[in-house]
């Protein structure tokens, strides 16, 4: 069984329709009022958007995903892109070990340079297990 799994994801949106993204590939793409799930009309997309994911399995350290992550070519393309509501999320499903939730300063700056804002997700499954 895994001890973690870890989602990075890239996302960028706008109110305003997104143009100039040739040469990118995405893992999701959406427009303005697209179903957020599938066969649910209620949850509507309010903005154009689309991201990049990866996922990680059994992992210690949070920069080094990210280290690894931000090499991918077309991240690096997303990540320069202007004029978008940038934000990259780390997701984080603990079953057995937390990873190490720190940052270097470099890729601090990074972020802040291409106005890419930062979130996290942490849903530990270990202590939920003990309860049932």
């Amino acid at each position: 069984m895994n001890k973690n799994e870890i989602f990075i994801i890239l996302r960028a949106t706008s109110n305003k329709k997104i143009s100039d993204i040739k040469n990118i590939s995405f893992s999701k793409i959406w427009k303005k009022g697209d179903n957020k799930i599938a066969g649910n009309s209620i949850l509507k997309h309010k903005n154009f958007g689309f991201e990049i994911e990866q996922k990680y399995f059994n992992k210690y350290y949070i920069q080094e995903i990210l280290d690894d992550f931000f090499t991918n070519e077309n991240v690096m393309k997303f990540a320069k892109l202007s004029l978008l509501n940038k934000e990259l999320l780390v997701v984080v499903y603990s079953y057995d070990m937390f990873p190490a939730i720190n940052y270097n300063s470099k890729f601090l700056k990074f972020l802040g340079d291409n106005d890419i804002s930062l979130s996290h997700d942490l849903y530990d499954f270990e202590n939920i297990n003990a309860l049932c």
